[in-house]
């Protein structure tokens, strides 16, 4: 395809004549005013529009690879954007330049350019680029010859698109199988203890170290403890372990009653929930009580609380401390199936083991007491009883 343009050439033949020059200068001011200032046509706007600025911080060919420059280069030499007008350009500029030499003197420059002007300007024309009508329009002085020159070819390229479709048979088989169907019911189940419950059951699912005394029923359990006189104001600790095993649901298992002499402190897993004559729970210590000028008493505090000075009076108290929430219990459950009879719930599994530590301060100790209150229901051995077949 070619791309073409129309260069009008105003040639003007001057013999001497002042009224023709004068016509010919007014002819060439009346163009130059038709034009407008210059600074209306050369703007910041129409230039940026007329060349795309260049510098920037990101171009777009940063995002090329390097097979795609030669893709990219060819895009803009065949396109007709402001950089394929600038390249076509430029390439005509260089293939279609006259090769023109001036005189080097320059009192001979004006009358070699107007000796060699027809090759300036017919350069542009010749035969393979462009060709010139042969005749003036005009009288004997001046005229205007219509010239045409292809500045540059573009390359234009189009795609050709094939669509194939394509038909598919399949072939499908079907299989009946026979359904199957699962059945489900439910069936009554009635348990019933086959082993030893109440009290007599309680006092073998609850065990205590040392050894206790059980009473009334065999629901409460007494732990006493010895004598301790070692003639001096001291601390004393009393040990006792508590476990039970999972046939037994207590409802409550409390250290109700203390007999002590002193002051007396109970501290279950290390943690102290109960002191004689005071709420603070800090551990019991021994210290020196200041009495008055030059006297001194040891006494017994809970941390920095002061509670009473040591000695050896007998105290009855009713803690009633919680040792249940320090036992955990493992759930019952059957051993077997429910399907398979008969149903046996195994028992004997051990919860874990209460470490209750009784600490007293005094001069002297006749004897300790603990005394445990436990209830619930209790059973050594459960079966179970199923209800009709399905």
């Amino acid at each position: 395809m070619k791309k073409g343009f129309t260069l009008a050439l105003i040639a003007s033949l001057f013999l001497g004549n002042p009224i023709l020059a004068e016509g010919e200068r007014d002819r060439a001011q009346g163009a130059m005013d038709m034009l407008g200032a210059v600074t209306d046509i050369l703007t910041q706007g129409i230039m940026e529009d007329t060349v795309v600025p260049f510098e920037t911080a990101t171009p777009p060919e940063s995002t090329l690879t390097e097979p795609q420059f030669d893709d990219a280069e060819f895009a803009i030499q065949t396109g007709t954007g402001s950089d394929g007008r600038a390249y076509s350009a430029t390439v005509d500029s260089a293939l279609n330049r006259p090769d023109i030499v001036i005189d080097p003197n320059t009192l001979d420059l004006a009358d070699s350019a107007i000796e060699q002007s027809d090759a300036v300007v017919g350069g542009l024309f010749t035969a393979d680029g462009g060709t010139c009508e042969a005749i003036f329009d005009g009288g004997s002085y001046n005229g205007i010859r219509i010239c045409q020159a292809i500045l540059s070819r573009r390359l234009e390229t189009c795609q050709e698109v094939r669509n194939i479709s394509v038909d598919r048979d399949d072939t499908w088989s079907c299989d009946v199988e026979e359904p199957t169907y699962r059945k489900q019911c439910e069936r009554a189940i009635t348990w019933a203890c086959t082993g030893s419950s109440g009290a007599s059951c309680i006092k073998n699912a609850v065990s205590f170290t040392p050894a206790p005394v059980w009473t009334v029923g065999d629901e409460i359990a007494d732990i006493s403890f010895g004598a301790v006189n070692n003639g001096q104001c001291s601390l004393k600790t009393h040990t006792i372990f508590v476990q039970s095993t999972d046939y037994v649901n207590l409802s409550f298992l409390n250290l109700s009653d203390l007999t002590f002499q002193g002051v007396a402190q109970i501290r279950v897993d290390g943690v102290n929930v109960w002191t004689y004559g005071t709420a603070a729970l800090g551990d019991l210590v021994l210290g020196d009580r200041d009495c008055g000028k030059k006297c001194s008493k040891r006494a017994v505090y809970a941390g920095s609380t002061w509670i009473e000075d040591c000695g050896t009076a007998t105290v009855i108290s009713q803690p009633n401390a919680d040792i249940l929430a320090s036992l955990t219990v493992p759930a019952l459950g059957p051993s077997s199936d429910l399907n398979t009879l008969p149903v046996i719930v195994s028992t004997g599994t051990a919860t874990n083991q209460v470490r209750i530590d009784v600490i007293t301060g005094n001069n002297s100790e006749t004897s300790m007491d603990a005394t445990f209150k436990m209830g619930g229901q209790c059973c050594s051995a459960i079966s179970a009883n199923l209800g009709d077949q399905c």
